[in-house]
């Protein structure tokens, strides 16, 4: 298993994987927790975000709002036949829609390789086709100034049908 463990301010920045630093959680920290395992050859992700100790402030709230609605976003723009860039324009549009600049990730393909092309950013223009799956993981970053943020992750196999989750957590923090 490998993954990352943010806590403090740097769950507010964008810009991973961050060096790490020498720090014990406190009760109020947020943490977002992003982890990759690796079963039979094969990958899996998942990323989700808790609080410390205490009820979640209004702009932790907001944030996790803002991931899971990106990442519902996201998901339902994944359908075969159109292009990854519109999942990501989705996402663009929530995140804006909750007060948020916009981070130009939101996902990659996952398989034998734990970051595979296609991956769910705007520049990418490749076509959706049935069977792929995806690490659908959309975040919300404040900045250091308001000092918190979200991801949301989840695997997600896409079905002609409608798409399949395949990641079985409950959320860490209600929106």
């Amino acid at each position: 298993m490998h993954g990352w463990f943010i806590t403090g301010l740097h769950t507010g920045i964008a810009s991973y994987p961050l060096e790490p630093i020498e720090r014990f959680l406190e009760r109020g920290d947020t943490v977002i927790q992003d982890l990759r395992a690796r079963v039979a050859h094969y990958w899996s992700a998942c990323a989700n975000t808790l609080v410390v100790g205490v009820e979640p402030s209004a702009d932790r709230r907001r944030c996790v709002r803002a991931a899971r609605r990106a990442f519902e976003a996201t998901v339902e723009a994944l359908r075969p036949g159109a292009l990854t860039g519109e999942a990501i324009a989705a996402a663009r549009r929530v995140f804006l829609s909750e007060g948020f600049d916009f981070t130009p990730y939101c996902g990659h393909q996952i398989g034998a390789a734990v970051n595979e092309r296609p991956r769910l950013v705007i520049y990418d223009q490749t076509p959706v086709q049935t069977g792929m799956v995806f690490a659908v993981e959309p975040g919300v970053y404040g900045g250091e100034e308001l000092g918190v943020g979200a991801r949301a992750e989840r695997v997600v196999v896409v079905r002609e049908s409608g798409n399949e989750i395949l990641s079985a957590f409950t959320w860490g923090m209600e929106a």
